[in-house]
């Protein structure tokens, strides 16, 4: 998980709804942040350097462990 420098979207040319950064927020689940690319599920970091401040690596991790007990990866 890169959150400084969210190289995949660029590289792919991703605009994507959500980011990591809006689950890290609370915004949104992180069931909700993943787009899809070719069959693969891609969550992006923010573009925008603000957000890392705010950036909750705790709430993360407990989205992460959700995914996890649901087998949604």
């Amino acid at each position: 998980m890169n959150i400084t420098i969210p190289h995949i979207s660029s590289y792919l040319c991703l605009n994507p709804k959500f980011t990591i950064n809006d689950v890290a927020s609370k915004k949104i689940g992180i069931g909700d942040a993943p787009i899809n690319f070719n069959g693969i599920k891609i969550l992006v970091a923010s573009k925008n350097l603000k957000g890392i401040a705010q950036f909750n690596f705790g709430e993360i991790k407990s989205q992460i462990e959700c995914l996890k007990k649901e087998k949604y990866f």
